[in-house]
């Protein structure tokens, strides 16, 4: 931009996709759910402007950078001093960018450390947009106060900074990031700087948001919008100097790889739950295999099934199955605490022993996993089928034994699908402190979440690590590989970005 035009605002247009489930704060949802989402006027979903700032300035934590207090205040909790002024960030509310998209209620239930278990009472469930969800984003920066501030265009570069990241993948949003959900990624970005001259233009209340942004795009110099920037040369020069980083990881886990091992070792199966299952024969059908047949009857939806493999719905209104990132996180805690304990350190068992841990003496990987009370520094994303083969479902007749007739005990029978076969991959990711102001894992932890890194992969190849229920009848005994991600990128492949894409409402 010409230094004699007076600058006015940046604007950053783009869009949002959810590379695993989503679910945001809300309240008084119409679902029956513990915990729904944020919902606006008209009842849609919708990405508080409140939250993406939260996660914006979450992002910039990772840099040596201070934040101004034109940006955001962060006061002490009791401080008299109230900050006077709006922030020079202008955050709107982010709305699905296209057609409304069906939620679902995702359950979630708590292991006990012991056995393995769901433990009793502490089921809940949330209410999950799915992945491939597009959400548009709309920031502005109020360049003419920046340099009234004496700090001209600080406020559109430390955004921009803070967009890099997401534009590579490493954007966390809503709730449970560490347990599989609000794994997204910026794309289709486009940044505008408007000059004084716009301001009679943007924004125009005779318009609604989308006939802003028609403007915005068909407008050009001679309206005040300049267009061609980016955000490397809008960060350019400025000190990227991290105090946190990530290592990233890709797991895969594998069921029926080998078609010989199923002949000599009996079938890989996986049994993760849900409530409820579409009644639709055809879903039925897709995933279908030869064996799921009890007696002479094909598996359609008049079997009555006591639960129903993990499933979520995609963007597109199609159904997927998929392995929560919840319970991937839950099966490797439990096993590396077991682990851990057997060579006599202290590690705490959620669920099980009642004191909260409050440091390395009390729990060793207390920084890796977090607590109740204490942030966690490893982040698991949820688990989708990858590959040509698609998953297939056996369903198992069982019955509890009659102690006395060796038979089914009374009206015991259920018919219990489970997974004997597909692909799985999901994400690690690893907050590391670069520099002792840094707010990840330093020395000691480091070097413990790379002890457990190592068990991991050993125990996973071993197909030592069992995931999901029924771990004591013979399910959940999947192979686990985990590779580094080198380039240090959570950006998906090309080949998911075009699977999403198609996806995408």
């Amino acid at each position: 931009m010409n230094n004699d035009i007076q600058p006015y605002r940046t604007i950053f247009v783009g869009e949002l996709k959810q590379l695993t489930g989503l679910s945001t704060g809300g309240r008084d949802g119409q679902l029956h759910a513990d915990a729904v989402l944020a919902r606006d006027g008209a009842g849609r979903p919708i990405l508080r402007g409140t939250g993406i700032a939260g996660a914006l300035l979450a992002t910039l934590d990772e840099f040596d950078l201070t934040i101004p207090a034109e940006i955001s205040a962060r006061l002490p909790k009791n401080a008299e001093v109230v900050q006077k002024y709006e922030s020079l960030w202008l955050m709107h509310h982010a709305h699905l960018a296209g057609e409304a998209v069906q939620t679902l209620v995702r359950p979630n239930v708590a292991i006990h450390p012991w056995t393995g278990a769901a433990v009793d009472g502490l089921y809940f469930s949330t209410e999950v947009l799915p992945r491939g969800t597009t959400w548009q984003l709309i920031i502005e920066t109020e360049d003419w106060r920046d340099r009234n501030f004496g700090k001209p265009d600080e406020a559109a570069r430390l955004l921009a900074l803070a967009l890099e990241q997401w534009s590579a993948g490493r954007c966390w949003l809503g709730r449970s990031p560490a347990r599989g959900l609000g794994w997204a990624q910026l794309e289709a970005l486009e940044i505008y700087r408007l000059d004084a001259s716009s301001a009679r233009h943007w924004p125009d209340a005779g318009r609604d948001e989308a006939g802003n942004l028609r403007w915005l795009k068909a407008a050009g110099a001679a309206e005040g919008v300049h267009k061609g920037i980016t955000l490397s040369t809008l960060t350019e020069g400025m000190g990227k100097k991290r105090v946190t980083d990530w290592k990233l990881y890709t797991g895969t886990l594998t069921l029926g790889q080998d078609e010989k091992e199923q002949d000599e070792y009996g079938l890989d199966t996986l049994s993760t739950l849900a409530k409820e299952f579409p009644a639709d024969p055809d879903v039925w059908s897709d995933w279908r295999t030869d064996a799921t047949q009890i007696g002479k009857r094909s598996v359609t939806a008049e079997i009555d099934l006591d639960s129903a493999p993990a499933w979520t719905q995609r963007a597109d209104g199609g159904v997927e199955l998929m392995l929560p990132g919840s319970a991937i996180r839950g099966s490797l805690r439990s096993v590396i605490s077991a682990h851990w304990r057997r060579a006599g350190n202290a590690v705490w068992a959620p669920n099980g022993l009642k004191k909260e841990p409050e440091s390395l003496d009390d729990d060793a990987l207390l920084p890796l996993f977090g607590s109740i009370t204490h942030d966690s520094n490893l982040l698991i994303s949820d688990a989708y089928a990858v590959g040509e083969r698609q998953p297939e479902i056996y369903v198992q007749e069982l019955h509890a034994e009659d102690e006395f007739t060796q038979g089914p005990y009374g009206s015991s029978k259920f018919n219990r699908p489970c997974l004997v076969s597909g692909t799985f991959q999901f994400k690690i990711a690893i907050r590391e402190a670069v520099t002792d102001t840094g707010a990840g894992l330093r020395n000691d932890a480091a070097a413990t979440a790379s002890e457990v890194l190592a068990a991991v992969r050993v125990l996973g190849e071993a197909r030592m690590i069992p995931f999901g229920g029924g771990i004591w009848r013979g399910h959940g005994w999947a192979h686990l590989a985990l590779e580094e991600v080198q380039e240090n990128d959570l950006s998906l492949s090309a080949q998911n970005r075009d699977d999403l894409a198609a996806e995408a409402v």
